[in-house]
């Protein structure tokens, strides 16, 4: 029997011409499904301070505010220019936009629902995911109850596992058009331990032999016990450790809450590596809602230049987003190598089985598994001078964010929405992790700036 295991890795690519100066330039959008971009002015160092500023949206719309908003009426690649000057001298971009917004699409309803498992799981959020343009949405949650927000929370007053039809229908009044979907979701007599997982990463320092561990179990953990494989161990949250030699170790990592208790174990690799200009770093998230589902986020940094995939059934890649079908079950180590403009590499690892089903497992649960391209290449002066200290997750975020200072100082955090204001600022110890509730932030990219410099990009869903 085939079985249809999918990875696909999701990567956005800008092109430029020579003798352009593209760094004056930054676009992105606010990830709601709409067409609604942001352009950013970013001209530093130019040797003159520009005053005045033209945008080309490539769709016969200009503008000459040094930051803009623009939103796409069709689906397709603009060529985007940004020039600055200082009627003496300018500078020019050039980026390739390829604009692929659901708004633009067919009128189709969708959505998608996450149960809470901060209380008993009655309560339960919906995110309206429908494509097309539509002016109202009406949503029946099976129970007798309705809504007309675009995207509710509702509580369930049963206490007992029940099933329940939610139907969704999105309209637009202009053209009259419309369309619906109904799912069914079942709300369990609530256990809190069933979302309940331990879950590690491990990477090397400039130190020989020695591996840290970062820790992204869930929140309510307290207590951890770790076994490094060679006979040591550790009740740290994210321990360090030093081997006497090089090879691969089974690590064990079971974390608890007084409550709950579960455990993850995974192989590592222990090297001596001679540079550290590229950090390969993955990082799994489980769909809470659906646990046959979870991404796998790419959050490798640095002079990223190349990349080498080992998928662990014989098959591998050299591309950035590459696609590949698993077609037989067993235990599956994947490897991931990213590499710099020159010698420097590092490796990461994800170990999981694939079951007769086609799913994947990973400790007590099963998932398919989708790779998204999260990687943050940066030139070698700028990753001298711009070292990246502070770890977070899970990114995206839907309502809570692990903030991690990896630095020996304390770092005063400043965040930023999606059109450039602060909206919070918060001072982290060094070697500490916090955690801030993001349900009040807007939806799409906000930015954080830590007091050495280092920019981060989170996006709220």
């Amino acid at each position: 029997k085939k079985l249809t295991f999918l990875i696909s890795v999701f990567v956005a690519t800008f092109f430029s011409l020579n003798a352009l100066n593209n760094n004056i330039a930054f676009i992105y959008n606010g990830g709601t499904g709409n067409c609604q971009y942001f352009f950013r002015d970013s001209s530093a160092g130019l040797g003159y301070t520009p005053t005045s500023f033209f945008w080309d949206f490539g769709d016969s719309s200009f503008s000459s505010s040094q930051h803009a908003m623009h939103t796409y009426a069709q689906n397709r690649t603009y060529t985007v220019r940004h020039i600055v000057s200082n009627g003496s001298n300018s500078d020019t971009a050039i980026i390739y936009l390829a604009v692929n917004c659901s708004s633009n699409l067919p009128l189709k309803a969708d959505f998608q629902f996450n149960i809470l498992d901060t209380v008993p799981s009655r309560d339960v959020t919906f995110r309206n995911t429908s494509q097309g343009t539509f002016t109202n949405s009406y949503w029946d949650f099976g129970d007798g109850n309705i809504s007309s927000q675009n995207s509710p929370t509702h509580i369930y007053s049963s206490f007992v596992t029940t099933t329940y039809n939610v139907t969704l229908l999105i309209v637009n009044t202009a053209t009259n058009q419309r369309d619906s979907i109904t799912k069914t979701i079942t709300l369990y007599q609530y256990d809190s331990c069933k979302v309940f997982k331990a879950y590690f990463t491990a990477y090397s320092d400039s130190n020989c032999m020695t591996m840290k561990f970062n820790n992204y179990s869930h929140y309510s953990a307290t207590n951890f016990v770790w076994d490094f494989g060679n006979g040591y161990s550790s009740t740290s949250m994210n321990p360090s450790h030093t081997y006497s030699s090089i090879g691969y170790y089974t690590v064990k990592m079971k974390a608890s809450n007084g409550q709950c208790a579960d455990s993850q174990t995974q192989t590592i690799r222990v090297t001596c590596r001679t540079c550290f200009s590229v950090t390969a770093s993955i990082a799994l998230d489980v769909d809470s809602t659906n646990p046959s589902k979870a991404k796998l986020y790419n959050y490798s940094y640095g002079v990223v230049n190349s990349h080498f995939w080992d998928f662990g059934d014989g098959n591998t890649s050299t591309a950035a987003a590459p696609t590949h079908v698993y077609t037989s079950p067993g235990q599956i180590q994947l490897m991931y190598v990213v590499r710099d403009t020159a010698s420097c590499y590092d490796t990461a690892y994800l170990n999981f089985e694939i079951d007769s089903m086609g799913n994947i497992k990973r400790g007590k649960i099963s998932f398919t598994l989708e790779i998204i391209d999260r990687t943050n290449s940066t030139s070698v002066k700028t990753l001298k001078t711009n070292t990246q200290t502070l770890k977070l997750y899970p990114n995206p975020s839907h309502s809570l964010l692990n903030i991690s200072n990896t630095s020996d100082i304390e770092l005063t955090i400043t965040i930023y929405n999606s059109i450039g204001q602060s909206c919070g600022q918060l001072s982290l110890p060094s070697h500490s992790t916090t955690t801030i509730n993001t349900e009040s932030w807007s939806t799409g990219l906000h930015l954080l700036k830590d007091s050495r410099g280092g920019v981060y990009k989170v996006m709220k869903e």
